[in-house]
């Protein structure tokens, strides 16, 4: 009797030699799993997953590719280990394994007092189980169990002997093994409702199409998540529609289908976002002969103002733009230490602005109704010498011109569409020194005066 009862006790001592260990079976089919490396398109991955009492993986609770956040999850809490666990899975396979721990050290730690099934302790052999000056015996687990329950039926005094006689933690590849293939079937799992949900809306394509490495999915299934969300949301509305066609990713035939219900809605909308898709004239042409509201009507003048600017190929030419010489602000130094291999730096900088008016060309007979939003690109040129001695990054000695922009927008309307707004470019670098602790320096020196100009990158209708 004492010896049926003996063996498992040592056996949990030891956490080896008495039965395999093993994890609670699959829940999805081999041939349906999905690598969870692949599904998130990295060569590294480290997992934090939510275990139960047996270790078995339940929920995937972070995803990462940086060791630091992943053990960083364990850092701050003492007792995350008990109900969480991390591994480690590479593309690549390094002596047979592709799967670790997430670091060696906290784990085998964790080894020492059982928190974690990645990491096991095996009974030593006579060679390796030396300790005091003494050679012990390998013992087997009944032997070692038989002597523990004679001596010490509580196991109060000679569990720590006991664990003297066995290895310090090593990594248990084949649980790792299995751990791998329960993260991918949570992943799996997680993948295909993804997937599902992925076809009922927007967001949900959305979401599934960037949170996913692209290869996750074929094209054939891409196309048929985009073609669902085109029906679905082409029985709502024209401008669902045109939501779910701007932002999905189109294959030519789901480019038609969607074109094909807008235009077969034989509205003002229907024809209107039609041609926010497509360009056609013919669709501007139909929806200017369905408008009746003001809005209709802006939405029509901005349909020709697209149509002029396609036919002129500049949308400078639609606007005016008038500037005030520019002003520039009190040239401001900045001298300071530097950093690693750098003793001082020091540079000159300034702010470019000018008042500046931008008006329509109101002789094409296109502005009217419409309110407008103009974006207006500021440049700042700047002839500047460069002169470089470093033995680290090679010496150079060239002038050139750089440039520096910034944009805004000014908001126009009728009656005039004018408007007058202060434009400008900050933080302009003139002139650049550094000095190197190993003896390179750098300086770039402004040449003349900087040049300011202006030009008009896009226009929007104001809804």
């Amino acid at each position: 009797m004492m010896k049926a009862i003996a063996v498992p006790v040592v056996c949990a001592v030891l956490l080896a030699g008495c039965a395999e260990r093993k994890l609670s079976p699959l829940t999805v089919k081999p041939e349906d799993l999905k690598d969870i490396g692949q599904l998130y398109g990295k060569s590294e991955l480290y997992v934090v997953y939510k275990k139960d009492e047996k270790g078995n993986p339940t929920e995937i609770i972070k995803t990462t590719d940086k060791q630091a956040d992943a053990v960083g999850f364990f850092s701050g809490n003492a007792n995350a280990i008990k109900s969480y666990d991390c591994i480690r899975i590479t593309a690549a396979t390094v002596n047979g394994h592709n799967v670790s721990v997430c670091d060696q050290g906290r784990w085998f730690d964790y080894g020492t007092r059982d928190q974690s099934i990645l990491t096991t302790r095996k009974a030593k052999d006579a060679a390796s189980a030396a300790w005091g000056g003494a050679v012990g015996t390998a013992l087997s687990p009944l032997t070692l169990a038989i002597d523990v329950l004679s001596f010490d039926p509580k196991l109060s005094s000679t569990r720590k002997s006991l664990t003297r006689a066995v290895s310090d933690p090593v990594q248990d590849f084949e649980v790792l093994k299995q751990v791998k293939l329960a993260v991918d079937a949570l992943a799996t799992k997680k993948w295909e409702y993804h997937k599902d949900e992925a076809g009922k809306s927007i967001a949900g394509a959305k979401f599934f199409m960037t949170y996913y490495a692209p290869g996750t999915v074929s094209t054939a299934e891409r196309d048929a998540i985009v073609r669902a969300n085109i029906e679905r949301e082409g029985a709502k509305s024209p401008n669902f529609l045109y939501a779910a066609m701007s932002a999905l990713p189109l294959s030519p035939e789901n480019r038609a289908r969607g074109l094909s219900i807008l235009r077969g809605a034989n509205s003002f909308d229907g024809y209107a976002r039609a041609f926010d898709l497509s360009s056609d004239i013919d669709d501007a042409k139909r929806a200017e002969a369905l408008a009746t509201t003001s809005g209709d009507k802006r939405k029509t003048e901005y349909m020709a103002l697209k149509l002029i600017e396609r036919k002129v190929g500049n949308i400078n030419r639609l606007f005016a733009l008038r500037a005030t010489q520019p002003t520039t602000s009190a040239v401001t130094a900045v001298r300071g230490n530097g950093f690693i291999f750098v003793d001082t730096v020091s540079s000159g900088r300034g702010n470019f602005s000018s008042e500046l008016e931008v008006s329509a060309d109101k002789s094409i007979g296109v502005f009217a109704y419409g309110v407008y939003d103009v974006t207006v690109k500021a440049t700042v040129s700047l002839r500047q010498h460069m002169y470089r001695q470093s033995f680290w990054l090679g010496n150079v000695d060239e002038t050139k011109t750089n440039t520096v922009s910034a944009e805004e927008v000014v908001r126009i309307s009728g009656p005039d569409y004018r408007a007058v707004k202060r434009v400008g470019v900050n933080d302009v670098i003139l002139n650049f020194k550094e000095r190197g602790s190993a003896g390179g320096t750098t300086e770039v020196t402004l040449i003349g005066d900087p040049q300011v100009t202006f030009e008009v990158t896009n226009v929007k209708l104001v809804d």
